[in-house]
């Protein structure tokens, strides 16, 4: 017998489901853009051709081409989110070396340029990412709360300040990996000995 629906279930409008298909066609040839043609090369005349859309409608969804790699990232940060499990009863070292790999894990199928330019597009609007309301950020916060609940990290820490100086400084090691052509593998490494060094900072005292 077939189950009622749940009447609390909340459904995306038709609106809102076809704006957000004409960014995701857009999203997706202004990518193909700029790994053809860089993003200082890239031309809106041609990823809205490719989208099938007018030349307005890139601009209602992206002020500029760089705000096409913010979004790249929100996705990112949205697949390593989806990954971990803010329940986890790992102790934090380990813990954080599931969000590295799942980091990585993402960057790996992306072309390392591209990567490049979207960590310069970061760099450059800091201030209005740290305006938006970021899944990752939610999810290491709600760990790290539990796992000080668990007294598995300092008492007088407070959650959301020490994951923004956490993901600031894995950002800052990946972007100087990218700049210097290092490989994922070394990426890894690199990206490892970090969150072993800012697990050991959490520690309560002996």
């Amino acid at each position: 017998m077939p189950q009622a629906a749940d009447s609390t279930a909340v459904e995306t409008p038709p609106r809102e489901l076809k704006r957000q298909a004409t960014r995701d066609k857009l999203m997706v040839a202004a990518l193909a853009e700029f790994k053809r043609e860089g993003v200082a090369g890239a031309q809106i005349e041609n990823i809205v051709r490719t989208a099938g859309v007018a030349r307005g409608t890139f601009y209602l969804h992206f002020p500029t081409r760089e705000h096409v790699l913010l979004e790249l990232l929100m996705d990112y940060q949205r697949q390593v989110a989806g990954q971990l499990d803010s329940s986890s009863r790992a102790e934090p070292k380990a813990f954080l070396r599931q969000v590295v790999h799942a980091m990585v894990e993402c960057l790996s199928r992306e072309d390392r340029e591209l990567l490049r330019e979207m960590f310069v597009a970061v760099f450059r609007h800091t201030a209005e990412l740290a305006d938006k309301e970021i899944e990752l950020v939610m999810v290491l916060t709600a760990y790290l709360e539990e796992a000080s609940q668990r007294g598995l990290v300092r008492s007088g820490l407070e959650a959301y300040e020490t994951v923004t100086m956490l993901l600031a400084g894995l950002f800052g090691v990946m972007m100087l990996d990218e700049h210097e052509g290092n490989s994922l593998g070394d990426l890894t490494r690199r990206l490892y000995r970090a969150v072993d060094v800012f697990a050991a900072g959490l520690a309560p005292p002996a």
